[in-house]
């Protein structure tokens, strides 16, 4: 049988601190992870935060109710997703999503969707194409009027369809072993330092030792990205197989 798209709605997102996301409003949930490196979303059974790549022209999301999995091509088969993901999710509240961005409060019942157990699939389209416009209305110092038309270029695609019954895995988060050991490397070697633990602290120890990673990463030979940033599991691997091995703890 064709999938049946059983209801959709689309909002432009407000955000926040660089973020915006979605929860099942009502719910019993655990908080997503603090993000880490360059990630674009984190996620935990009943909460989503997504990492917009512009910071001021804002973001749409769409969100999709379908009674199985659906076409890869169902959204616009001429507009591939830049990023995408796949992971369980659980509505047991009320059957409703809200809309939150941090210090921008929350904007409940978004979307109606029947409490149980679903698959989600998180798509992000158009987010190079986003930033170039950004970068082209800071440069011409754009007025209100065009930065006010670049909103939804940076697109966000959240498809839900039912799972089994059967328990659902939690995707890998960063709080994984290799994570949670990388925190307590970095924290021994700021106390050596005399510097602060704080949320800084993990940005300054990848800054004194930013040549080491980056010569240890193109050593992969693997390009380093557009933005400019080594992949956060990267530094994780650097850290457990490279400082470690080095005596450096």
């Amino acid at each position: 049988m064709t999938p049946q798209l059983l209801d959709s709605h689309t909002e432009i997102a407000t955000t926040g601190h660089g973020m915006f996301g979605f929860y099942d409003e009502e719910g019993t949930y655990p908080e997503p992870p603090p993000r880490h490196g360059d990630e674009w979303h984190t996620t935990s059974s009943g909460a989503v935060h997504i990492y917009p790549a512009c910071q001021h022209t804002a973001p749409v999301i769409r969100f999709e109710h379908w009674d199985r999995l659906p076409p890869h091509d169902v959204y616009d088969k001429l507009d591939l997703p830049e990023v995408a993901a796949t992971l369980p999710f659980e509505i047991n509240g009320e059957g409703s999503l809200g809309l939150m961005a941090v210090a921008a409060g929350a904007d409940p019942g978004v979307f109606e969707i029947p409490p149980g157990r679903y698959h989600l699939q998180l798509l992000g389209y158009r987010r190079s194409l986003a930033v170039a416009k950004e970068h082209d209305l800071q440069a011409r110092n754009a007025d209100d009027e065009e930065w006010e038309q670049a909103q939804g270029i940076e697109l966000y695609v959240a498809r839900f369809w039912s799972a089994p019954a059967e328990p659902i895995t939690e995707p890998q988060t960063p709080t994984d072993t290799a994570t949670d050991r990388h925190i307590d490397i970095v924290h021994a070697w700021a106390r050596n330092q005399g510097i602060p633990i704080d949320d800084n602290t993990n940005d300054a120890w990848e800054a004194a030792h930013a040549t080491d990673i980056r010569a240890w990463y193109e050593g992969q030979g693997i390009p380093i990205n557009e933005f400019g940033r080594i992949p956060g599991h990267m530094v994780d691997k650097y850290v457990t197989e490279v400082y470690l091995a080095g005596g450096q703890e």
